[in-house]
């Protein structure tokens, strides 16, 4: 972006840029205002440059420092903000940090020309490969396979349409907007031609300039005009502008009579205004603050609103082309000296202008500074003061003053409040206050403890204190009226002062840290109290806090009201000479590197500082005087001492050098691969890259270097910082695949400065990564442990179940023997316990009861008679009708059986079943009456069971009942002894022919003496 001016203030920019350059080549006074020859007279604007506090850096790029030549022939812009070089190597990009060779067509090299088009595509003109336009990643050559009938493009342009230019050694070729096709011209005038210049006009019209001179005006790939060489004065043109305020007129330079022509259009005829430029061959024109520019094959010259043309001494070289770039910078292209950059420059060497340059090797080390208002005043080392005239430079100063001076060696300037300046030095007269005529002097005989005077402030009450070799000085009324001598600072010399807001008096001494003078005396304050130092150079007042500021020793502190002392631990220096605060509480800091200016409140803080640092890399003229004294005045302007001059600063400006810093992340290398962002500006990563570098480039060609940070959101949580301009080389290894932010931020706390660029970084996610490849991978994970868990419990399923069959099978057969041992007992009732056990599981089975539960039932089947063993034999086994008392023994069996197998865990039902087997739905059976449900189900079972053997098996003592009889038995009880389900299975039972009548049935038998029956009959 460029710039504009208007009126005196276009002169003024100018005249500044070519004061500075002038200065810095060290070149002497141009000449006199409108002399013969027309050279224009710029020392008038001395003082208008030093007002307008405005001032001009050049900087040229070179072999030297990363261009890779001293020879540039062609130089562009585009609008992502790199600045394009065309060298004899091939074609350069500069981000302002580091040049960068691009040659995507692997075949660029000799670049003659380059052209920046209205799609920003950059247009690249070679001497022997015809013309390349770079897009993005892409890139397309022109040559002769193409149609273009030569390989040399010296120039390139476009139109209002759209149409691209190549101008080469045999006419011009046309690129069309729509397909890219390239044809030439036809016509006569030019074909066949060389063609050595274009520059496009405001309108969109195309004016070239062939070797020969003639003007061709070129749209929508035709001629529309066409004026020879012979229609000009000289007849022999070497460069062309159009006029961008009149679509008619046009600049001209006519190395044939060395003029600078100004043409107007009117039909078929031209108009010429000529200026004798003394000039016989221009490289280029360019328009720049309303005024032309001529880049000169000796040296770049200014053309003046007046008409008078003027010089920029010392670029005694061919200047090709000229590019103002989006930050106002000017930039030349020479073919003998590289790249020349003119930047702004907020630090301006205001001695060197005050002095026209002619003192600039006499000043070194100036030690001390002072304004007022008609004089600067500037010491220098052991050496010299010199006062310079603001008003009229050239005046002869005051020689009564500097009579006064001679033999002094100045230690430092203060002015008063009624304009008066004092002087404090080392030698006869060591302190003297001077109002602009007459000469006041301190000296031993007034008082003073030396001859020696380091510093002096003046109080709120319009006394002043001065720091002395030997001690303080108070000074009241133009008479001393307090001496303190050395010994008041334990023989430490006062050398700073400053007054705190309860006008107490603070010291600094050089050994002895500081100490305050207030109503009560002296009060010390050293390191043991906190203090960095007992070596302190400055004690400065804070502008708006009960505060003062330290320098002592290598650190920076301060002392609140309190007196607490606080060393500013996080200042990213250490060896400092003075500060100052500007208006925003920005506290800048002058030391060896330079300055460093951080915000007060992050001082106060304590904490993290983000300081904005200026050395000799970045704006400073020359490094700063150590320990010298440098002046602040009221509207912010800061004169600093330093090696070379006095540097002048304004501390309240924001420079504006920018509206927006351009910022691009233009491609990233994968694994060695260059990869660019899609349509959408997204950069997509294959799953397999190791190695991500992504390249973010801030194009930031001014002084100014704002703070850079960078991040990959999603990846880092802390941002990395780097330096102010230039590349930002991000590297990332074994990044998982995802969605990333990538995201640059600038800040720049002096200029009030803050601008982000964001990229989103799509890594692919890999088949591992795929949320159905997890889901798969979990599901084949979840199976396999299930699997394992599966086989793991299905052997040890095996094993328990081994187990528990063996201890099934241990159990039948403890059981089974205990049912024989129960039926040893009763030898009436052999093979009894067995039978009902078997009757138990056909009754179960029936019922649909579980393979478990009936195996189970058959058991307790098993050992429902074993409380039999604690029945008496002989009423056991008496053959014959029991009587009452006998049968209450028989019963007794029952709650026997229960007590002998309740402790057995393994089977808790197996007591349940011996106990309740003689129980009845209807509430009639024994030992507990129980009714119905209330029955456990197993005993139900064993009842029918029990009672059917007790009918159908032989005894001792009688015979077997017929099998109907005692199906009819048990099938008239059900509901009343027996649970009626049970009878319906019982029943099903003997009709599936499960249970059947033996072979030998042949009837008989009765229910006497059979217990399950003789409670039911009684």
């Amino acid at each position: 972006m460029s710039h504009s001016y208007s009126g005196r203030k276009k002169l003024f920019i100018v005249f500044i840029i070519v004061l500075y350059i002038w200065g810095i080549l060290g070149i002497g006074t141009i000449g006199v205002r409108a002399d013969e020859k027309g050279q224009y007279d710029i020392s008038s604007y001395l003082l208008d440059s030093i007002r307008d506090n405005t001032n001009f850096s050049m900087t040229v790029y070179d072999a030297s420092n990363g261009l890779m030549t001293s020879s540039a022939n062609a130089i562009a812009e585009t609008k992502d903000g790199f600045i394009w070089i065309g060298i004899s190597n091939g074609l350069i990009r500069y981000d302002g940090g580091s040049f960068e060779r691009i040659d995507p067509t692997g075949n660029i090299s000799n670049v003659l020309s380059l052209y920046a088009d209205s799609s920003d595509r950059l247009w690249v003109g070679t001497s022997f490969n015809g013309a390349a336009v770079l897009s993005g990643n892409e890139a397309k050559t022109y040559d002769r396979t193409n149609g273009l009938e030569s390989l040399s493009v010296k120039a390139i342009s476009e139109d209002g349409n759209g149409n691209i230019y190549l101008a080469t050694n045999a006419g011009i070729g046309v690129v069309a907007p729509k397909d890219g096709q390239l044809s030439m011209i036809s016509d006569e005038r030019i074909s066949g031609k060389s063609i050595r210049n274009f520059r496009r006009s405001d309108q969109g019209m195309v004016y070239g300039l062939t070797e020969a001179g003639d003007v061709v005006i070129i749209s929508d790939g035709c001629v529309t005009g066409f004026f020879s060489a012979e229609r000009f004065p000289g007849g022999q043109l070497t460069a062309i502008l159009p006029d961008p305020r009149d679509p008619n007129g046009f600049y001209a330079a006519d190395g044939g009579n060395k003029d600078f022509l100004y043409c107007s259009i009117k039909g078929d005829e031209l108009v010429f205004d000529v200026l004798e430029s003394g000039l016989f061959y221009v490289n280029s024109i360019e328009i720049i603050g309303g005024i032309p520019w001529l880049g000169y094959e000796y040296g770049l010259y200014i053309l003046f609103e007046d008409g008078n043309i003027g010089e920029i001494p010392g670029l005694y070289n061919s200047v090709e082309s000229i590019l103002v770039d989006y930050q106002g910078n000017i930039w030349f292209a020479s073919s003998q000296r590289g790249v020349i950059k003119l930047t702004v420059n907020r630090f301006y060497d205001i001695y060197y202008h005050l002095t026209g340059g002619a003192a600039q090797e006499s000043l070194l080390n100036a030690s001390a500074v002072a304004i007022n208002e008609d004089y600067i005043y500037i010491a220098e080392g052991n050496r010299y003061v010199e006062i310079i005239d603001i008003n009229d430079p050239g005046q002869t100063p005051d020689y009564d003053l500097l009579d006064f001076l001679i033999d002094e060696q100045v230690q430092s300037f203060m002015t008063d409040s009624r304009g008066r300046i004092w002087i404090c030095a080392a030698g006869y007269y060591p302190l003297l206050c001077y109002n602009g005529k007459d000469i006041e002097t301190y000296g031993v005989s007034d008082g003073l403890p030396s001859k020696n005077v380091y510093s002096m402030i003046e109080r709120a009450d319009g006394s002043f204190a001065a720091a002395c070799e030997g001690g303080l000085v108070l000074i009241s009324g133009n008479k001393i009226s307090n001496v303190y001598n050395k010994d008041s600072f334990l023989g430490a010399d006062p050398v700073t002062l400053a007054e705190n807001a309860a006008g107490e008096l603070v010291i600094g001494t050089d050994g002895e840290g500081i100490f305050i003078l207030g109503k009560d005396g002296l009060t010390h304050i050293s390191t043991a109290n906190g203090l960095p130092s007992d070596v302190v150079l400055r004690v400065k007042k804070d502008r708006a806090l009960d505060t003062i500021w330290i320098i002592a020793g290598d650190s920076v502190a301060y002392m609140n009201s309190g007196r607490q002392i606080t060393t500013v631990g996080g200042f990213p220096y250490y060896d400092n000479y003075d500060l100052f605060e500007n208006d925003k509480g920005d506290i800048w800091v002058l030391g060896s590197n330079g300055i460093y200016i951080a915000p007060k409140s992050e001082m106060l803080e304590n904490k993290e500082i983000n300081a904005i640092h200026y050395g000799l890399d970045n704006g400073l003229p020359f490094p700063v005087t150590p320990n010298s004294h440098s002046f602040l005045t009221d509207e912010g302007d800061l004169y600093i001492s330093g090696q070379k001059g006095i540097i002048k600063v304004n501390i309240n400006d924001n420079l504006g050098y920018y509206d927006t810093i351009k910022m691009s992340v233009p491609y990233a290398d994968a694994d060695g691969t260059r990869i660019y962002p899609d349509a959408d500006g997204t950069f997509v990563i294959e799953p397999g890259i190791k190695r991500l570098t992504v390249y973010g480039h801030v194009c930031n060609y001014t002084m100014a270097e704002p703070v850079i940070t960078y991040r990959l959101a999603g990846f880092e949580d802390t941002e990395n910082t780097v330096s102010g301009r230039g590349s930002v080389q991000a590297v990332y290894t074994n990044l998982k695949g995802g969605d990333y932010s990538f995201t640059i931020n600038l800040t720049d706390i002096q200029n009030d400065y803050e601008n982000t660029l964001s990229v989103k970084i799509v890594k692919k996610l890999a088949l591992y990564e795929q949320l159905w490849f997890k889901i798969l991978i979990f599901a084949a994970a979840a199976a396999a442990v299930a699997a394992v868990i599966i086989l793991f419990y299905r052997h040890k399923l095996k094993i328990y179940s081994r187990k528990a069959e063996e201890n099934k099978n241990l159990v039948r057969e403890i059981v089974e023997a205990f049912a024989k041992v129960i039926d040893m007992k009763d030898k009436y009732t052999n093979g009894h316990s067995t039978r009902v056990a078997e009757y138990t599981v056909m009754l179960a089975e029936e019922l649909g009861l579980d393979a478990e539960t009936v195996d189970k039932f058959r058991n307790i089947a098993l050992m429902h008679d074993i409380g039999k063993v604690g029945v008496p034999g002989d009423v056991l086994n008496k053959p014959g009708k029991l009587s009452d008392e006998e049968y209450h023994i028989i019963q007794t069996h029952s709650p026997l059986g229960y007590d002998t197998l309740k402790g057995i865990s393994i089977m808790p039902d197996l007591a349940e079943g011996a106990r309740s087997h003689h129980e009845r739905p209807d509430g009639k059976g024994y030992p507990r009456g129980l009714k119905g449900n209330e029955i456990p189900r197993v005993a139900q079972l064993i009842a029918v069971a029990d009672t059917f053997d007790a009918m159908y098996s032989n005894r001792p003592y009688r015979k077997r009942m017929n099998f109907d009889r005692a199906v009819s038995i048990i099938q008239e009880n059900s509901g009343t002894q027996f649970e009626k389900d049970v009878v319906d299975a019982f029943t099903r039972l003997v009709e599936k022919g499960r249970l059947k009548p033996a072979e030998d049935d042949n009837g008989g038998g009765t229910t006497e003496n059979i217990d399950n029956i003789r409670k039911n009959n009684s």
